[in-house]
């Protein structure tokens, strides 16, 4: 079974660390990065399956960082911001999921299943 390489694109050094952990116990190799730019050298030099992104970074959006990102690479995004406002503007860059940040340690269970999906749907 080969594991599954993560990108996490989260400022919160906090948030970063516990999201990295969780998603390690569902077996995912997990590589952090707190900017848009970082991420977009990451995934240039490494093989990435799935970027999972907040939505406000330092220097840019994860909106704008899933468009320019390769097509064929999953992005799940992490949002505090209500879908509604997002959504259309996030689907038309490549976002492949979202995700909301409310308890989001908590209910790991249903991110890992999220990025299990997308990267299945991804190597389609």
């Amino acid at each position: 079974m080969t594991t599954d390489r993560l990108l996490l694109v989260e400022d919160s050094d906090f948030l970063g660390t516990q999201l990295q952990d969780a998603l390690r116990g569902y077996n995912f190799a997990v590589d952090v990065v707190s900017a848009a730019g970082e991420a977009e050298r990451h995934v240039a030099q490494n093989e990435v399956d799935c970027v999972v992104t907040n939505y406000d970074l330092p220097d840019e959006t994860g909106i704008t960082l899933a468009r320019d990102l390769p097509d064929s690479l999953p992005v799940l995004l992490l949002t505090t911001t209500e879908l509604e406002s997002i959504a259309t503007e996030a689907l038309e860059a490549g976002v492949t999921d979202f995700v909301h940040k409310d308890n989001i340690v908590g209910e790991m269970n249903i991110v890992a299943n999220r990025v299990s999906v997308a990267v299945r749907a991804g190597r389609k």
